[in-house]
């Protein structure tokens, strides 16, 4: 699998996230990037072909459940 080179332009403060997000989880700010488009990726083939939704659980005090909206659905 080859790898091709792409170049991004991001707000500033979508930079600085992306940045602390890197430094918290000690991975470079490319392997963010490239964990959110994977994410993204399954997230988009899974609820286009079904018409799904996604639902995100707060097991903690509450046990919320909160629905995700996508912009496809």
């Amino acid at each position: 699998m080859g790898k091709k080179q792409a170049q991004f332009r991001f707000e500033d403060t979508l930079y600085e996230d992306i940045n602390l997000i890197a430094k918290e989880e000690g991975i470079t700010v490319t392997e963010v990037v490239r964990n959110a488009l994977r994410l993204y990726l399954v997230l988009y083939k899974r609820t286009k072909e079904k018409r799904g939704r996604l639902f995100i659980e707060n097991l903690g005090e509450k046990d919320e459940k909160t629905e995700l909206v996508l912009p496809w659905l």
